[in-house]
């Protein structure tokens, strides 16, 4: 349908009306992402699990030495049926 310098009243009514639609749905896409991102940056509608998680992931100067110690026990070239791999397996359990 090729529209004419006389188009139908009703035809561009309803162009409008979907134009008008597909904006207000593009405007409402971008409002919900921009403040879903804005309670993510300020910490806003986190339940305490969540904080509880991220109180935990900052570690100080001691946790961090702990954790580099743990590392080299664990980060070795290992195979399966090997000691170092039973040493690994070791210290996992022990942990």
């Amino acid at each position: 349908m090729v529209l004419s310098r006389r188009s139908n009243p009703i035809l561009l009514i309803l162009i409008l009306v979907i134009s008008l639609f597909i904006t207000l749905l593009l405007y409402n896409l971008v409002l919900s992402t921009s403040s879903s991102s804005l309670k993510r940056d300020k910490g806003l509608g986190e339940n305490p699990a969540d904080q509880k998680l991220k109180q935990w992931a900052i570690l100080n100067s001691d946790d961090m030495h702990r954790f580099n110690q743990t590392l080299k026990r664990i980060l070795v070239p290992r195979v399966a049926d090997t000691p170092s791999h039973t040493n690994v397996k070791n210290v996992i359990f022990e942990y």
